[in-house]
């Protein structure tokens, strides 16, 4: 919740909602992509609301999956404090070149805004560094600007997603890890993107 002048309390969801979009004749309307938002503490605020000891899913899924499979160096991009005491804890080393990394994630919601052109360019540039990547998508975002139309994918929106990566990173192999759910506002997609993929180039 935000407080004003101590008395008006407002939900932070519906604040963000209310800045971040402008409403005309009740269509949203963006101006070329969707408005830059983020916080970096979004994620430690939604954790104070629970009084046990807890963790983001899809945070404790990264955790897992590094140490499953012995991962010992990763280069991230994200745009929060998720993984950092985790990291410290395992002893992970976080490097500045892809090129030097084991694995790459990547959960910074910036990512999943960009053009879908763009997006491919980056993924392929970072898999010629590093051929595996931790993608932590926010569906939503992908494709926003509708520059890219493909008749030829399935009508599930998951699946079409794996599809299209496929077929446009080269000699890769995507696996969906992510729980499929309709987004209601209650999964903490704005502290980590909840499409997780696993992109690996063979």
């Amino acid at each position: 919740m935000i407080r004003f002048k101590g008395y008006l309390r407002v939900p932070l969801f519906l604040f963000v909602y209310w800045s971040a979009v402008n409403i005309v004749s009740m269509n949203i309307t963006y101006q070329q992509q969707p408005h830059i938002w983020r916080q970096k503490s979004w994620g430690q605020i939604q954790m104070r609301l629970f009084q046990e000891d807890c963790k983001i899913r899809r945070e404790k899924n990264l955790e897992d999956y590094i140490i499953n499979n012995g991962v010992g160096k990763v280069y991230v991009l994200k745009d929060n404090v998720i993984l950092d005491q985790f990291f410290k804890d395992q002893e992970t080393e976080v490097v500045k070149d892809p090129a030097n990394a084991e694995l790459i994630i990547i959960t910074d919601q910036r990512f999943s805004r960009l053009t879908a052109n763009n997006m491919l360019e980056q993924l392929n540039r970072l898999l010629d560094n590093c051929p595996r990547i931790y993608f932590c998508l926010n569906r939503y975002y992908l494709n926003a600007s509708e520059t890219i139309v493909d008749s030829e994918l399935p009508e599930h929106y998951d699946t079409a997603i794996v599809r299209w990566f496929e077929k446009n990173l080269p000699n890769t192999i995507v696996l969906n890890r992510s729980e499929i759910f309709p987004e209601d506002g209650s999964y903490f997609t704005w502290v980590v993107p909840s499409c997780e993929l696993l992109i690996c180039r063979t």
